[in-house]
């Protein structure tokens, strides 16, 4: 007998994670032999955590280790065990257990799974914040964009969660080179920076502390925020949301973003760095929930509505709560449950009859590290608060790139089980 597919929709954080898991936990401990195939529209993985460095300093974030190719991750594994498809996926079938997908020159193809794990997170508005298809398109869009920074004299950021706040500090930074003196004026900031946020406080998940904190750092950056408005419409309509209109080029006018109160921001870099939706556009309407989700089940994290032995992990997932430790928990409680299904069907019954699933049950508590510039930024790891110089050694220095081969390419995140005592 053959191999039994179980697919992975997916090769970002928690698609690459979950395939480690499934590699390392599940395939060697089973009496049947399985092939884990990984599906991604892009032959790389873009380290996105990295993107706020990467968008003003190639030195520090370097394309070797911000464009890493997946197959790269995946060496250790017997082949047989192991297959990676460059495709976009187009359509899944739950009746016939069936993934479609274009691949290379748009050929339309198609495979067979046992099992299913949706991992195909979100896309968020800005290209150089998000996964692209096209490495090359990505990395030209970055070339060209850290090319006409020099230039530019007014940046307008759209959203004031960790992604906008991020950016600001960086490009900031980048302009000003330091904080200045309390009492300075963003007035007399070398280019005008404005963070438009809808909410009464930047970083809304974590503490009022930690939003003013973050507030006073970004005005001695030189950086201003707007509150309480949201970015209703932007003049060109596609600017800071393609590669092509990433920042006014030389001759056209300024970017216009239009807010709620009618107030009219011109730039000549917008960045709207607002919350990705979820790259769910191939699934059957009937798995999804009305965000556009996929509707997992918030315990067991299965898609009990497309049979047995499918699961959502990420940002896909309606059970997500943000967060690459949310992410971890995830992939250890699928690896626990799928492991229970496959058994299962081995002995020929299509849910397991012995032990109990392994629940999630994720943390609450507010985390986040959000570096402001490359010498400060604000935290909280599950509620604690975290000093200044404390987020500059965990992330400010580098955001992580130097570690990103380590964790999530080669699966350092997952490479030691975590043990559900109540499995079997």
């Amino acid at each position: 007998m053959g191999e039994k597919n179980i697919v992975v929709i997916g090769a970002s954080y928690a698609g690459l994670l979950q395939s480690h898991s499934i590699l390392r936990h599940i395939v060697p401990k089973l009496s049947n032999k399985y092939r884990v195939i990984l599906i991604n529209s892009s032959p790389d993985f873009y380290f996105v955590i990295g993107a706020p460095r990467a968008i003003v300093d190639e030195k520090s974030a370097p394309d070797s280790r911000m464009f890493l190719p997946i197959t790269d991750g995946f060496k250790e594994y017997p082949k047989e065990s192991f297959q990676f498809i460059h495709g976009s996926v187009f359509d899944v079938d739950p009746v016939g257990r069936i993934v479609r997908y274009a691949g290379q020159g748009d050929s339309k193809q198609q495979i067979t799974y046992h099992a299913l794990v949706f991992a195909s997170g979100s896309k968020a508005p800005c290209p150089l914040l998000t996964a692209q298809p096209s490495t090359e398109n990505t990395r030209a869009a970055l070339y060209s964009f850290r090319s006409f920074l020099p230039n530019a004299r007014s940046i307008v950021i759209g959203g004031g969660g960790p992604c906008g706040v991020e950016c600001a500090g960086e490009l900031a930074e980048f302009f000003s080179g330091s904080l200045q003196p309390s009492s300075s004026s963003t007035s007399n900031a070398k280019i005008k920076i404005t963070v438009v946020t809808n909410s009464n406080k930047l970083l809304p998940a974590l503490s009022e502390e930690a939003a003013t904190r973050a507030e006073y750092y970004l005005r001695r950056l030189g950086v201003d925020v707007l509150y309480g408005k949201t970015v209703r419409e932007t003049t060109p309509p596609d600017a800071g949301q393609t590669l092509g209109a990433l920042f006014a080029k030389e001759g056209e006018p300024k970017i216009k973003v239009h807010l709620s109160d009618g107030q009219v921001l011109e730039a000549d870099i917008y960045i709207p760095a607002f919350q990705g939706k979820p790259t769910t556009a191939y699934v059957p309407p009937a798995l999804l929930t009305a965000s556009k989700h996929l509707n997992t089940n918030p315990e067991t994290l299965r898609v009990d509505d497309a049979g047995p032995r499918v699961y959502a992990v990420g940002e896909c997932s309606s059970a997500f709560k943000g967060g690459i430790l949310t992410m971890v928990h995830m992939t250890q409680v699928v690896t626990t449950n799928l492991r229970r299904d496959l058994r299962a069907a081995e002995q020929g019954t299509e849910k397991p009859t012995a032990g109990v699933d392994r629940p999630f049950k994720p943390d609450l508590r507010p985390t986040q590290i959000v570096p402001i510039g490359s010498r400060h930024g604000v935290g909280q790891f599950f509620g604690w608060w975290l000093p200044s110089f404390v987020i500059w050694l965990i992330k400010s220095r580098d955001f992580f790139i130097g570690s990103a081969k380590g964790n999530f390419l080669l699966g350092g995140y997952v490479k030691k089980e975590s043990v559900w005592r109540k499995e079997q």
